[in-house]
């Protein structure tokens, strides 16, 4: 790749890493969520906040401004702000500093536990008994950037990872750095070739040194020791400070370069400044735009992106192989992209460019299901006994799979010069509730706080739903792809989930003992769903797997008959809620629990929560009102009485209410108070013409959550479901000729003046519940009465 190519890259990252850092820094929380998950190597937690953001694919960007942004924040902890007017050492001198440091494992546990643990005592301890005081900086930022290396090498990986230990790192970094000095023809034209920015020259020079299988270390020293000298040279007039707040400080240089970002052009003619050394085009720039406080931290980011594109060049010799998948390989399953995958580990040296191919059997390759580290087409990167690419199997059936890797030392478009095959059994587990009753588990079955949701209103977001009654499940009970091992039997069981300060359980272990304790004291054997689906060796047909789409999980075994032969088939069936909850106050937050055992002795589990509301809403009419003689006075309606449309208004009197799910939740617990409306409707009786509205409030009446109110209450008339308007039923006087009988009004339920009629005054009440009980959440009642327009007619 061209200088040219390598600096256009570049630049597009800088502009990349400071809009997706921007969007991390909007919101503090999630910044700091961030810079706590790369310190802590947790690849996971930063998988899903990435993902949440819409970031996932740009993990490696903003491992490197994390990255970059650490090295200057730690050494400023460390070491202290760098002193500007001494000489800065030679790098031979530092060479031989890190050879005799990095010999001593003492020195070099005194190293990495200074830089893991941010001890800036024991740090300037160590330099102080060694003499460096002039290297402090210099050895600091090398090994802070072979210790970063080594975190984003897990915390962009979607899956827990064991990072690589730092001693072992640095001591064969150092000694590769040790014998290159050695030779001091080699290593002053290793210093030329950084220098000049020459990766072929750089390439052969440690080739002949004999060094060609640590060049991309080397390098990583070289440009460590140059962007610390370039950087401290470039911004002299703005000296770095220690920092007070050091999360804050990165949070602010976020958003500062995040404005930067979005002035088209600015990040780039600042960046073009950096890489060309051009101090005064730098420094007007900066002062331009008041980035004096951010200038040292922006020059290490673009030139530590400069060198990670140099060094590409500069790693190891063309090699490859495939060290995994082997044999029967077992998928995975990956929470944050709700996906099944197989890891695909091995090498691919030279230039890191290198391609992945999957075929079954001697189909054609199978496209669209491998992905690369930090996204792309193609691998861009060395890759030296780690991590070459992940395989999505979700689509993939179990069978026999080959993978090829194919190595291009000089790009994509360049002959191959290592190709390499590995052949593996795809074991395909996917056990996993992934609906009930039709409503899915998101962000995705896989993920184990995963919430049942669906929209209650098209277009609108997904909430969390309840469910009573008789449900229906569904997911995956599927163990095959292997001789040894296939699905032996299933079952569900439930938990009911007390009130905070309980969350619930968590999702057992692989392998934990199903008859266990640890499992059965949660969820007893007495909970199960259904009495479990066991395989025999007269079972095992494609038509009896449970899975891998979604497939009913409460199954009974039956026979069908085919010809003069008798297979075995499914029988699917429901499981009925309430007899979890034989009293409605025993519903609420359950965790349902599916257990998989397969023929090997494996126990495979998947946790799903979930709403149970078996309440009965209240649905009532309980009396009507007519204004009094006083003002704002209201007099009960006599059973049996007719309805003057003279009155104006009539008072309706009921009780539209439904509980909360658990009591022993809060109301603002998602779901727990799902009450819905109420709404009130008319019609004449035998009029074919649709019912009209009153009103249909999403309040309770009484607007209360306990107690639970009945028509005896001593409050019962404040429990107005509404004030009927009965003037808007009049049609007016009857037409000339026209009777009460015969004569219809326009609008069908409304009365002209002297006639009467009887009408259907209709309340329904509902919850939000999924639920198969009628009556039971949207429950109905009609009260009939006879309504008479006693205005007198004009």
């Amino acid at each position: 790749m061209s200088d040219v190519s390598l600096d256009r890259a570049l630049l597009n990252e800088v502009q990349e890493g400071a809009e997706a850092m921007a969007l991390l820094a909007g919101n503090e929380e999630t910044f700091r969520a961030a810079v706590d998950a790369f310190r802590a190597r947790d690849g996971e937690s930063m998988q899903l906040l990435l993902n949440r953001h819409g970031l996932a694919e740009r993990c490696e960007v903003v491992c490197h401004w994390l990255r970059s942004k650490e090295c200057v924040v730690l050494c400023l902890e460390l070491s202290g702000p760098p002193t500007l007017d001494a000489e800065p050492p030679q790098p031979r001198e530092f060479a031989e500093v890190v050879g005799r440091v990095t010999a001593d494992e003492e020195l070099v546990g005194q190293i990495v536990i200074a830089i893991e643990e941010r001890d800036a005592d024991g740090w300037n301890a160590f330099i102080k008994q060694q003499g460096l005081e002039r290297f402090s900086h210099l050895l600091c930022h090398w090994a802070c950037t072979v210790y970063y290396r080594l975190v984003c090498d897990v915390v962009c990986q979607p899956v827990s990872v064991k990072p690589a230990e730092l001693v072992p790192a640095l001591q064969a970094a150092g000694q590769a750095i040790s014998r290159l000095a050695e030779d001091e023809k080699a290593f002053a034209a290793g210093v030329d070739a950084v220098s000049a920015n020459d990766c072929k020259r750089l390439i052969a020079t440690v080739a002949e040194a004999g060094l060609a299988s640590v060049g991309q270390v080397i390098c990583e020293w070289f440009c460590s020791w140059r962007c610390m000298l370039l950087c401290l040279r470039l911004f002299r007039a703005f000296p770095a400070e220690r920092l007070e707040s050091p999360i804050e400080e990165m949070l602010e240089f976020a958003l500062a370069t995040g404005r930067l970002a979005a002035e088209r052009g600015t990040l780039e003619r600042l960046s073009a400044a950096v890489l060309r050394g051009d101090t005064e085009a730098v420094q007007t720039l900066v002062e331009k735009f008041s980035f004096e406080r951010y200038c040292i931290q922006f020059c290490h980011w673009v030139c530590f992106l400069r060198c990670q594109r140099f060094c590409s060049c500069a790693g190891s010799p063309t090699q490859c192989a495939i060290t995994g998948p082997t044999g029967c390989a077992a998928e995975q399953a990956d929470p944050v992209h709700g996906l099944l995958f197989v890891p695909i580990l091995g090498t691919a040296g030279g230039t890191g460019t290198y391609t992945l191919m999957i075929q079954e059997g001697s189909d054609p390759p199978i496209a669209g299901v491998i992905s690369y580290p930090g996204g792309g087409a193609s691998g861009t990167a060395p890759v030296i006994g780690g991590t070459l690419g992940q395989l999505n199997t979700s689509s993939l059936s179990d069978g026999a799979y080959t993978i090829t890797l194919t190595v291009h030392p000089g790009g994509l478009e360049s002959p191959a010069t290592c190709t390499t095959s590995i052949t593996f059994n795809l074991l395909k587990i996917g056990v996993y509730i992934s609906l009930v009753d039709g409503v899915p588990a998101l962000p995705n079955a896989f993920d184990q706080t995963a919430e049942l949701m669906a929209s209650i209103v098209a277009a609108q977001p997904p909430v969390i739903r309840s469910f009573g009654g008789d449900l229906s499940l569904a997911g995956s009970a599927y163990v095959y792809g292997c001789a040894s091992e296939e699905v032996a039997n299933f079952e569900l069981r439930y938990a009911r989930v007390d009130g905070p300060p309980a969350v619930g359980p968590s999702q057992p272990a692989k392998n934990t003992d199903p008859l266990s304790t640890a499992i059965t004291d949660i969820w007893p054997l007495a909970n199960r769903l259904h009495a479990p689906l066991v395989y025999d060796a007269t079972k095992y047909y494609p038509c009896t797997r449970v899975g891998e789409a979604p497939t009913n999980l409460i199954d009974d075994w039956g026979t069908q008959v085919i010809g003069s032969s008798v297979y075995p088939i499914l029988v699917p069936s429901d499981w009925d809620s309430t007899a979890a909850t034989p009293s409605p106050d025993d519903g609420g937050r359950f965790s349902l629990l599916l257990i998989v055992q397969d023929t090997a002795g494996n126990t495979y589990y998947d946790l799903q929560n979930i709403w149970i509301d078996n309440w009965q809403v209240l649905c009532q009419i309980v009396k009507f009102q007519r204004p009094g003689a006083a003002p704002g006075t209201w007099v009960d309606v006599p059973p049996c009485t007719d309805i003057l449309i003279s009155w104006g208004t009539l008072r309706i009197i009921g009780i539209a209410w439904d509980h909360l799910i658990d009591d022993g939740f809060p109301a603002t617990a998602p779901t727990n108070d799902n009450f819905n409306q109420y709404a009130l409707s008319f019609n004449k009786q035998f009029q074919s013409a649709e019912s009209l509205p009153i009103t249909s409030p999403t309040t309770r009446v009484p607007n209360a959550l306990t107690p639970v109110p009945t028509d005896t209450d001593p409050g019962l008339d404040n429990y107005v479901l509404a004030d009927w308007d009965l003037t808007s039923l009049d049609a007016g006087t009857l037409p000339l000729g026209g009777s009460c009988g015969l004569s219809e009004p326009p609008d069908p339920n409304h009365l002209y003046r002297g006639c009467s009629c009887t009408f259907d005054l209709t309340l329904g009440v509902s919850d939000w519940t999924d639920s198969d009980e009628p009556g039971v959440h949207d429950p109905t009642v009609t009260q009939p009465l006879k309504i008479v327009n006693d205005i007198p007619p004009v």
